[in-house]
C-alpha cells in the first residue's frame, strides 16, 4: 500500500541543509539577459581565508533562495558558484555585470567539453578581474560598472566561482548579450546625463544666487549638492572618470558623510535654528556623530561605516522632518516647500539605506530611489529658496545703499547705477550724479509715453523652470531695448515682461520705436521656429501728455517714478491691442502731436472710455506695424474702413456691416474689421 504523504515527508527529510548540486544556466534560455541561477550557491567567507584551490572542491555551499540575495554591509568575502552550459551550435560571448558596490572580484573557471556523449574536463583554470578597486585600464571590459567576459564554446559546459568583496553585499548580477547590453546601458547613460545635468544647472543657479545674495543657505545647498553627486557617482561608477580606482571607491562612503554634514548646515540655516535652541542642539549632535562613521571609514571598517552612516541617517531624515514640520507651523512659509522637497529626497535616501542594510529587495526603484527623491528635492527646494527672494533682495538693496554712502563719487559708480537709473532721468531734473538726488526732486513736462507687453506670457512662463523664465526675459528684452535707445527714447521700468519707456524729444520718436521694436519681433520669431519655440506676439500702446518725473521715498530709500493719467492711459490702449487683435495703437493725443504725420500710415480705430476715465479717448492703429502684405491691403482699403467706422459712429450698421464684409473678403486677416463685423451683426440683431 503506498502512502504518497509519507514518501513526500522522507524525500523532504533527506534534502542536505548544504547544496552539493550545481546551479546550472542554460545559453539557449538566456538570449537577451538573465539573472544568477535559483537557487543560487552561496559561501560566505567571514575569515576572507579561502582559496580557489582548497574551495571548489568544497561541498559547503548554501542554497539560497532570493533572485537577488542581499547579505547587506559586510567585510566578508563571498563565493557564489555556477555552472554556464551552452547548448546552442554556435560559440557565445556574454558579460556578467555586478553592482558598482562590488569593490574586488576574481571569476575562476573550468571547462567540460561534450564529445559524443563523452565528458572531457580541461586542467587550465581561467581567472579574470574586476572591481571598483581597479582602474578602467587595468579592467578586461572598459566600463564604470564592473564586468566580465565570459567565453563559451558551442556544446561546451563552464563551472565558475565568483569570489567578491563589496560594500553592500547585493547580488544583482546580471549575464547579458552583448549587443543587448549595449542598448540598455545607452539608455541608462541618458538617464544619468539627464540626472548630472539637473544637478549641474541647479549647482550653478544656487551658485549664482550665492554670490548676488550672499546668503549662506546657497552655499550649505550648493555643498549639498555637489555632495550628493559625487556620492552617487561613487554608486554608479563614474567616479572612475575623475579618481584614480582607489579613491573612486570611496566615494560612496566619504560623499556620503561629506553630503549629510552640508545637509544639516543647510537645515539650520534655512530654518534659522539658532531661534531654537533644541532644535540647534539636536543637529550640532548629529553632525558630530558624523565622526563615527568617518573613523571607521579611516580605519577601512567598511562594514561598520555604512552602518553606523545609515543609522545616523535616519536620524537625521527623522530630525529635519519633525524640526521643518515645527517651523511650517511657527509660520514660516518657506518651510512648506522646504518640508515637502525634503520628504521627497529623504524617503527616496531612505528606501536606499534599507535596502542597503538587507531589510527590503532590490530592484529598478530601490536601486534608484535615492536618485529620484534627488531630482524631485532639487525642484521643490528651488522653489522654496526662491519664496524667500524678495527678502534677500531687500537685504541686498539694503546694503547697496549703506555702500553707496561711504563710496567716493567716482565715475565707475555712474557707470554701474546709470543701468537703473537712465542718465536721461538726471539730464531732465537736471542732476549731475545720483548723489545729487534727495526725495521729491521732480519736474513736469509733456513726453510721450510708450508700453509694451508680451501676450499670454503667464502661460509661457508656467512652461518654464526659473531659469529658462530668467533668460527668455533677458533675451527678449535685450531685443527691445536698443529699438527705444536708438529712436531717442529711455526705459523707465522693466515690468516683468512688460517695457515702460518715455520719449522727451518727439511722439515721432516713440512711433518709430514702436514700429521697429515689432519689425525685431518678426526676426526673433524666426529664430524662435529653428530652435522649436512658439512665436511671441507683443502689443505697444502709444501716449502723449504731461507727467511728473521725479524721485519719491525718504532719506533711506529712494526710487524714480512717473506720475500722470497720461501713464495709465498709454497701458490702457496697450490693453486694447488686444481687444482688436492689432499690434501698435495711438491715442489721439499723440496723432495730433506727430510732426511728421505723412510719414505713417494710422487708421481711426475706435472711440472709447477707458477704465477709471470719464473723457473719450479716440486711438488709431499704426498701419506701418504690421508686414507688407498685411499693410499693403490695409492701406489699400482706408477710405472705406473709415467710411465703415463713420457710418458705425452713426448707428447705421447695415451699411457698416456691408463695407466691413467687404474689407474681410479683400483681407481675411484684418481684425478690427472683423470685430467691427461681429459687433454690427450683434447690434443688427437686437434692434430686431
Amino acid at each position: 500500500m503506498h502512502h504518497p504523504k509519507l514518501v513526500l515527508f522522507l524525500c523532504l527529510l533527506l534534502i542536505p541543509f548544504y547544496a552539493v548540486a550545481k546551479s546550472d544556466i542554460l545559453l539557449s534560455q538566456c538570449s537577451d539577459h538573465c539573472g544568477l541561477p535559483f537557487p543560487l550557491q552561496v559561501y560566505e567567507d567571514i575569515e576572507n581565508t579561502v582559496q580557489y584551490s582548497n574551495l571548489h572542491k568544497n561541498p559547503l555551499f548554501k542554497d539560497v533562495f532570493d533572485k537577488k540575495p542581499n547579505y547587506g554591509p559586510s567585510n566578508s568575502d563571498f563565493w557564489i558558484r555556477f555552472s554556464i552550459h551552452n547548448d546552442t551550435p554556435s560559440d557565445k560571448i556574454i558579460w556578467l555585470e555586478l553592482n558598482p558596490y562590488v569593490i574586488d572580484a576574481t571569476l575562476f573557471s573550468s571547462s567540460v567539453v561534450s564529445n559524443n556523449h563523452t565528458h572531457t574536463t580541461a586542467n587550465e583554470i581561467e581567472t579574470q578581474v574586476t572591481g571598483a578597486s581597479y582602474s578602467l585600464h587595468e579592467r578586461e571590459i572598459k566600463h564604470v560598472k564592473p564586468i566580465l567576459r565570459l567565453s563559451i564554446k558551442a556544446n561546451q559546459e563552464k563551472t565558475y566561482y565568483l569570489r567578491f568583496r563589496s560594500i553592500v553585499s547585493v547580488m544583482d548580477f546580471t549575464f547579458w548579450n552583448v549587443e543587448r547590453f549595449a542598448e540598455t546601458e545607452s539608455t541608462n547613460q541618458y538617464l544619468f546625463g539627464m540626472w548630472y545635468g539637473l544637478m549641474l544647472v541647479m549647482i550653478i543657479y544656487n551658485l549664482f544666487l550665492f554670490t548676488s545674495i550672499k546668503d549662506k543657505s546657497y552655499l550649505y545647498y550648493c555643498l549639498y549638492l555637489i555632495g550628493i553627486v559625487l556620492n552617487q557617482m561613487g554608486i554608479s561608477g563614474h567616479a572612475l572618470y575623475i579618481a584614480p580606482s582607489q579613491t573612486a571607491s570611496l566615494f560612496t562612503e566619504t560623499f556620503g558623510i561629506f553630503y549629510a554634514f552640508w545637509a544639516i548646515q543647510f537645515v539650520k540655516s534655512f530654518l534659522h535654528t539658532h531661534k531654537n535652541p533644541n532644535a540647534n542642539l539636536l543637529l550640532n549632535t548629529l553632525a558630530a556623530a558624523l565622526i563615527i562613521p568617518l573613523y571607521f571609514l579611516l580605519s577601512a571598517n567598511h562594514k561598520l561605516c555604512i552602518v553606523s552612516m545609515n543609522v545616523i541617517g535616519i536620524v537625521i531624515v527623522m530630525s529635519v522632518a519633525t524640526i521643518g514640520i515645527q517651523s511650517f507651523r511657527k509660520g514660516f512659509k518657506p518651510a512648506r516647500f522646504f518640508v515637502l522637497a525634503w520628504s521627497f529626497l529623504l524617503v527616496g535616501v531612505l528606501i536606499f539605506i534599507v535596502r542597503g542594510l538587507g531589510y527590503i529587495p532590490s530592484n529598478l526603484i530601490t536601486e534608484n530611489s535615492a536618485r529620484i527623491g534627488a531630482a524631485i528635492e532639487v525642484i521643490l527646494l528651488s522653489i522654496a529658496l526662491a519664496d524667500r527672494i524678495n527678502q534677500f533682495k531687500r537685504e541686498r538693496q539694503h546694503e547697496i545703499e549703506l555702500r553707496l554712502l561711504a563710496l567716493e563719487k567716482v565715475e565707475k559708480m555712474h557707470e554701474v547705477f546709470e543701468k537703473f537709473v537712465p542718465h536721461q532721468f538726471l539730464e531732465l531734473l537736471h542732476k549731475d550724479d545720483l548723489l545729487s538726488l534727495t526725495p521729491g526732486d521732480h519736474i513736469q513736462r509733456t513726453m510721450t509715453i510708450l508700453f509694451s507687453d508680451i501676450r499670454a506670457f503667464t502661460e509661457l512662463s508656467e512652461s518654464m523652470t526659473p531659469t529658462e523664465n530668467f533668460k527668455f526675459i533677458n533675451s527678449y528684452l535685450s531685443r527691445m531695448e536698443p529699438h527705444i535707445q536708438q529712436n531717442n527714447g529711455f526705459i523707465d521700468k522693466f515690468i516683468g515682461d512688460a517695457i515702460m519707456a518715455l520719449f522727451d524729444e518727439s511722439p515721432d520718436d516713440a512711433v518709430n520705436s514702436g514700429i521697429s521694436m515689432i519689425k525685431s519681433l518678426s526676426t526673433y520669431n524666426e529664430h524662435r521656429a529653428s530652435s522649436g519655440y512658439r512665436p511671441l506676439s507683443i502689443g505697444i500702446g502709444i501716449n502723449t501728455g504731461k507727467l511728473i518725473l521725479g524721485t519719491v521715498g525718504d532719506n533711506t530709500r529712494m526710487d524714480s517714478t512717473v506720475i500722470s493719467d497720461a501713464v495709465n492711459l498709454a497701458s490702457r490702449i496697450e490693453g486694447l491691442c488686444k481687444t482688436y487683435g492689432v499690434s501698435l495703437l495711438i491715442s489721439h493725443e499723440t496723432y495730433v502731436s506727430l510732426n511728421n504725420p505723412a510719414q505713417f500710415n494710422c487708421r481711426l480705430i475706435d472711440i472709447v472710455k477707458t477704465k477709471g476715465k470719464q473723457q473719450e479717448t479716440i486711438i488709431y492703429e499704426v498701419i506701418d506695424a504690421d508686414n507688407n502684405e498685411s499693410a499693403a491691403l490695409k492701406n489699400a482699403s482706408l477710405e472705406e474702413f473709415d467710411s465703415a467706422i463713420s457710418y458705425f459712429q452713426a448707428k447705421k450698421f447695415e451699411k457698416a456691416l456691408q463695407i466691413f464684409n467687404k474689407i474681410i473678403v479683400l483681407h481675411p486677416e484684418d481684425n478690427p474689421a472683423i470685430v467691427y463685423a461681429t459687433r454690427c451683426q450683434e447690434e443688427i440683431k437686437g434692434t430686431r
